[in-house]
């Protein structure tokens, strides 16, 4: 567990921190610019001379009133917004920095383990200039893992890329978050982002905390509607059919039409949804066994009955759980529930009065479109 209970004083406000945190999985730090979530990461890490109160890591004080122990004995492994790479270091030479300075005791992880974990074989011989931002990112990643820590913080690591520079990273961060048994905070102010790899979040505001817990749940309350209200569903994936065998006057050859798709069992139920490019390849998509779709609410439609004729092909049984107020005052947020999993539904109260809506109503979402995690 991670004991947070410390004040650490900023320009217009003072960031007041009282909660515990899991010491294991992805915690995201969630809100707006200025909020003071990076503050706190640097008050965990030990940066903020200033900051006064309790900080320990799984029952290690590493503050307790005004008294800190070193930076360098809290065994934080740190990522920032910009990759910081050391300009007259080779990319090899910069991977290796604190691998070479971590007591081989504590040596936890290999170069090779993570060379081989984050692909970064082909970019060790490139100069630093060739880099892009994705790559300096995956490499400044890789030399925060070559410390072995037992806490890895992440701060923006996304927001000064461009979209292919993003896409690029994103996989190697899911990977380090699934393989790598080390507890990460990850802070952003992007939700799309957070919702790709964290499995709990906090919402700051202001320096306070408004509120925390698991993702799934916490996505699902009123707070962060105004962020974009959307949902995450934990699916496994299915293997596809066979390929069909197809024969021709001229010729032969396997076809699958699922080939770029993929098949999701949620509870009873089941989905297909597009594969991400990175998961064209058939063996990667046979490695994936577990995944989670995001859904945004307004890209999910209700109606009674099952609709036969429509291009929307996931159609889920669900159950109305409330409606509230969206923030548009024509719209209304319709909370269900599938397979034991939440999900929001962002439609007109017009439509909701035409359906006469009501809680614990059984029908049926179309879900037009998911983005795949």
């Amino acid at each position: 567990m991670i004991t947070l209970n410390f004040k650490l004083p900023r320009r217009h406000f003072m960031l007041q921190v009282n909660c515990q945190l899991p010491s294991s999985g992805v915690t995201a730090i969630f809100g707006r610019s200025g909020c003071g979530k990076t503050s706190l990461l640097r008050a965990i890490a030990g940066l903020e001379p200033s900051c006064q109160g309790l900080i320990s890591f799984q029952q290690q004080h590493w503050l307790a009133g005004k008294t800190a122990i070193p930076i360098h004995q809290r065994r934080i492994g740190m990522v920032f917004q910009e990759a910081s790479l050391l300009a007259h270091l080779s990319a090899t030479d910069n991977l290796l920095y604190g691998y070479k300075r971590t007591p081989a005791a504590e040596q936890k992880l290999q170069p090779a383990q993570v060379i081989e974990m984050l692909q970064l074989a082909p970019l060790l011989a490139l100069d630093l200039e060739q880099l892009s931002g994705g790559q300096r990112q995956r490499i400044a990643l890789g030399r925060a893992l070559l410390t072995s820590p037992q806490l890895l913080l992440i701060d923006e690591p996304l927001t000064a890329l461009d979209a292919p520079s993003k896409q690029e990273i994103l996989p190697y961060l899911q990977h380090v978050a699934r393989q790598c048994q080390i507890p990460m905070l990850l802070v952003s102010h992007q939700l799309d982002d957070i919702v790709q790899l964290a499995d709990y979040i906090m919402l700051l505001e202001q320096g306070e905390v408004i509120s925390q817990g698991e993702l799934q749940q916490q996505l699902n309350l009123a707070q962060f509607a105004a962020f974009g209200a959307m949902s995450v569903l934990h699916c496994q994936v299915m293997p596809n059919p066979e390929p069909l065998h197809i024969y021709s006057h001229n010729y032969a050859h396997n076809y699958n039409q699922d080939a770029d798709l993929l098949t999701l069992q949620l509870g009873e139920q089941k989905l297909q949804v597009a594969a991400p490019l990175h998961l064209q390849n058939q063996q990667h998509k046979a490695q994936l066994k577990e995944c989670r779709l995001r859904v945004q609410a307004r890209d999910v439609a209700l109606s009674l009955a099952k609709l036969e004729h429509s291009s929307v092909s996931n159609q889920l049984t669900v159950i109305i759980t409330g409606m509230r107020d969206a923030e548009h005052p024509a719209e209304v947020l319709v909370q269900l529930m599938v397979e034991q999993q939440p999900l929001q539904a962002l439609i007109t109260k017009q439509s909701a009065k035409r359906l006469k809506l009501a809680v614990n109503m059984q029908l049926y979402a179309q879900i037009k479109a998911v983005a795949i995690h």
